[in-house]
């Protein structure tokens, strides 16, 4: 944008601009400290991931550069997200830069928690064919 008051000079404003951001994706649970690469981010005053993720705070590290600290809600929708950055200037955003998924499956329990060690074990086959239901069992006397 640019200004000329009627004293003959004129003064430019450069609108912010975002390029890339890294990680450009979280998992939902996830806290995660995202930079933001651009032009003219300097005077940041605020940015954005969207519903479900809060930004816990953010740092100008240069007018190329802001890192923000985000937490990823654990029921944060799944998908793209914009992100925008707010400066004195203007608002840059750059359409979706940043994506949810889901965290990788856990393993909470798991029962018996002990039994017996069949580690030297052999298989005896007794000519068993799938889909065969004769008296069929294993060395160990159970029936299959």
């Amino acid at each position: 944008m640019q200004c000329s008051p009627a004293g003959g000079f004129s003064v430019t404003v450069h609108d912010p601009a975002i390029a890339s951001v890294s990680p450009s994706s979280g998992k939902q649970g996830e806290v995660l400290d995202v930079a933001i690469a651009g032009v003219n981010l300097d005077g940041t005053t605020g940015v954005s991931f969207g519903d479900g993720i809060t930004v816990n705070s953010f740092a100008e590290q240069s007018a190329e550069s802001v890192v923000a600290s985000i937490t990823i809600g654990v029921s944060a929708s799944l998908g793209m997200r914009d992100i925008a950055v707010s400066t004195v200037d203007g608002t840059a955003v750059l359409p979706n830069a940043f994506s949810v998924t889901a965290p990788l499956p856990t393993i909470a329990d798991v029962s018996p928690r002990s039994g017996q060690d069949w580690s030297d074990a052999q298989s005896v086959d007794h000519g068993c064919q799938s889909g065969q239901r004769p008296q069929c069992q294993s060395r160990y006397g159970h029936s299959r």
